[in-house]
């Protein structure tokens, strides 16, 4: 049988996937769906720019259900595709994922819950729908916000100007980083905040539904993406993080507390859980990355540091 690995690359406009040969690097499966043109996914209301209709200047939102929704149609269409080139979905031993960079999700409380239960079987409700009810907020701020001058002012500033910031995190406060859409949604829909309980990059929001577990890591590339890493020491950076949070609930504290662990881009998030093995035929045997950016990954080598500054 041949092994084969799975890239998927959520990026603004879609949903791409390839599948490559791991013997002989032949690429034996490559397809795209674009959010806007696949009458699959036309429902979640996206304008031309394949953002929500923006609510002030700048703002720049997807829902977050559309990329449960994406990789359910992904999958459907391999498995088709598959039986028609006589392959096999239990050929790919390892699946890895590149996402947008920038963009976060805010989970719920629940959403530990609801992602474990992937792995006792076959979820009936579609995704999209099912994992709805994890998120503390239907929306993603993705990489093209630019509301945030406010926000980012305010933390450069705490954090202890321009050289401190570049110093901690590697760049200058961009508005499109994730801590100050974080902090901009804590000050103005305060109630999303509270019930967050876990903030995750995009890129890591699919291996998380993949293997069924909230709790993976983050990779160092797409955290040092969110001006709240220090990217020398690969670690949340407490004066970031305290910066961000100033004045909001709980302080530095109650935003750590809602970031996910760090690691590397090469280590492994898990096995597949139960229901992609039961609806779609994958192995039980495949292996999830943890993900990464798509502009590290496709500018860095694998084996360099990936790290967006």
């Amino acid at each position: 049988m041949r092994r084969l690995s799975l890239g998927l690359d959520s990026s603004t406009q879609g949903l791409a996937a390839v599948a490559v040969d791991l013997d002989s690097r032949e690429t034996v499966w490559k397809h795209a769906l674009d959010y806007r043109a696949d009458s699959r996914l036309a429902g979640f209301g996206l304008t031309g720019d394949y953002i929500l209709p923006p609510g002030e200047p700048g703002e720049a939102n997807q829902p977050a259900a559309l990329y449960f929704a994406s990789l359910e149609a992904m999958f459907d269409d391999l498995a088709e595709s598959f039986r028609a080139r006589g392959l096999n979905s239990r050929c790919i031993r390892v699946i890895n994922v590149s996402g947008q960079q920038h963009g976060f999700v805010m989970l719920n409380s629940r959403a530990e819950s609801l992602f474990r239960a992937l792995a006792a079987g076959t979820v009936e409700a579609p995704l999209a729908s099912y994992l709805a009810e994890a998120l503390a907020a239907p929306y993603a701020r993705i990489w093209r916000t630019a509301c945030t001058g406010e926000e980012s002012s305010f933390v450069r500033q705490k954090a202890g100007g321009k050289q401190r910031i570049i110093e901690l995190s590697g760049s200058d406060a961009p508005l499109r980083f994730s801590a100050f859409g974080i902090r901009r949604t804590a000050l103005r829909q305060p109630e999303i905040y509270a019930r967050t309980a876990l903030i995750h990059q995009i890129s890591s929001l699919l291996p998380a539904v993949l293997t069924g577990n909230v709790h993976i890591p983050l990779d160092w590339g797409n955290a040092c993406g969110t001006s709240l890493m220090d990217y020398r020491e690969k670690r949340w950076s407490g004066e970031l993080v305290s910066s961000a949070a100033e004045g909001l609930p709980g302080g530095g504290g109650g935003l750590l507390d809602r970031l996910p662990a760090l690691g590397s881009a090469l280590s492994l998030a898990g096995p597949l859980v139960r229901h992609f093995v039961e609806r779609w035929g994958f192995s039980q045997d495949c292996l999830v990355g943890v993900g990464s950016g798509d502009n590290p990954q496709s500018k860095v080598l694998v084996q360099g540091s990936l790290l967006s500054l």
